[in-house]
Parts: structure tokens; sequence; C-alpha cells
């Protein structure tokens, strides 16, 4: 089991992030008469961010596992296959986070065109 560190907390904290402001964009465009001031940036912003933290972490994990092996003298192709495989795991949640929040912006900007399209033909 790995440490929680504080790149991985930013990371949970954009995916929570990301699912509150979905949330809150369906909410306020179902309720406004003008669903094309609802700003829908935020929502891909955070998972580029988590995505970026991700590789954030990839790549501070990867120093201290070349760290580790300086530090040995000795270069144990196991201990470097089994730090690699654990550095990429922070860029891999980062691109599941991407893609979720691409979704949901997706979604949330049909539903915001879907209603604008509606209002201008109420018109």
């Amino acid at each position: 089991m790995t440490n929680i560190n504080y790149v991985d907390i930013m990371i949970i904290l954009c995916c929570i992030s990301i699912f509150v402001l979905a949330i809150v964009k369906t909410i306020k465009i179902s309720k406004t008469d003008k669903p094309d001031t609802v700003g829908l940036f935020s929502i891909w912003l955070f998972g580029l961010f988590a995505f970026l933290l991700g590789l954030i972490e990839q790549t501070l994990n990867m120093i201290s596992v070349f760290d580790a092996v300086a530090a040995s003298g000795d270069i144990n192709p196991s201990i470097i296959a089994e730090g690699a495989s654990d550095s990429t795991k922070g860029a891999v949640t980062g691109i599941w986070i991407l893609i979720v929040s691409l979704i949901l912006w997706g979604t949330v900007k049909g539903l915001k065109n879907w209603k604008i399209r509606k209002s201008k033909s109420a018109h």
C-alpha cells in the first residue's frame, strides 16, 4: 500500500470538484432563462489540472526511484521496474479523471445547447 501524499489529495479534490461543478452547472442551466451565460470552462479545467498533477506525481516518484538506486549503488532491475510501475499510477489516475471531466463537460454542454435551441425556438 502506498502512502497518500499532497499530490494525491489534490487529485482527489479535483475529482470531487469536477462532479460538484457539473451538478451546480446543470442546476444553473435548468433554472435560468439564459443558459448561454453559464460558463462550463471550469469542468474540464479541473480535469486537466488533475492530469497535470498526475504527471507531476509520476515525475517525483521516478526521481525518488533513481535517488534510491543511486544511494544503494546497486542496479536491481526488479526494484526499478516496481518503482516505475508505482510511479505511473498518478498519471493514469489523472488521465481517467480528465476523461471523466470531458465526458461530464460534453454532457452538460449538450444540455446547455439543447436548452438554448429550445428557448430560441419558443420565441
